[in-house]
């Protein structure tokens, strides 16, 4: 997935997808996940939610 780095919101949400499934809010998390499969299903691929889903940060992260 990629995200603007200049975007006001993305420290927030790279927060949630981040501490998911511990953090306190997981709303942005659940948003992101249903339009990836609804992307998908519209490309016509399958996305099997089985585990957990990774994201990397390929800059250095402040936390």
């Amino acid at each position: 997935m990629y995200l603007p780095e200049d975007a006001p919101w993305l420290a927030g949400f790279e927060a949630e997808l981040l501490g998911f499934p511990n953090a306190r809010h997981d709303d942005q998390v659940d948003s992101a996940v249903q339009f990836l499969q609804w992307a998908a299903e519209r490309a016509g691929y399958a996305i099997p939610i089985v585990g957990a889903i990774i994201f990397s940060r390929p800059r250095e992260c402040p936390w």
